[in-house]
């Protein structure tokens, strides 16, 4: 949609793949890139909200089950939605953390407008052919724009 061509390949082969010239850009997060040392290889950002990606911390159930029940008591405690939320602000302050202070890479930020002709020009037709294939695509959808809102509300 935006004119490139997407080439699948894991997070740990995109700094070595940009530095070599097989790839030219990447759709990675804020903490992505420094993380995989992809940060001094690129000279601008184009700061865009094309989504989320997910984060899986996840164990095998045999695994799980011959925890002690102590152990089990400690993931409980530690892990599902609070753990979930806990990444969420971690990864939320990195990225304004690495947009505040780009350190000397150009950052593109589209404004409201832009970005709102981008999504009608590009994206729209990606929401409008799944709710048409979709069982009830259009009140799944309309479910969904609903609990983003309250997501976005802090809800």
């Amino acid at each position: 949609a935006l004119g490139g061509t997407p080439v699948g390949m894991s997070i740990t082969q995109v700094a070595e793949s940009i530095n070599r010239g097989v790839i030219q850009g990447t759709l990675t997060g804020w903490s992505a890139i420094s993380t995989f040392r992809i940060t001094p290889l690129i000279k601008t950002h184009i700061d865009i909200p094309l989504g989320v990606r997910s984060f899986v911390l996840g164990m095998r159930k045999d695994l799980y089950e011959k925890l002690s029940s102590k152990g089990k008591a400690a993931i409980a405690k530690n892990s599902g939605l609070k753990l979930s939320k806990a990444f969420g602000q971690y990864y939320q302050n990195d990225g304004e953390s690495m947009r505040a202070d780009p350190k000397g890479r150009s950052v593109i930020r589209p404004s409201k407008a832009e970005l709102d002709g981008i999504f009608k020009a590009h994206f729209r037709q990606f929401h409008h052919d799944w709710i048409a294939k979709v069982k009830d695509g259009q009140m799944k959808y309309d479910a969904m724009q609903a609990i983003l809102a309250d997501i976005r509300k802090g809800m």
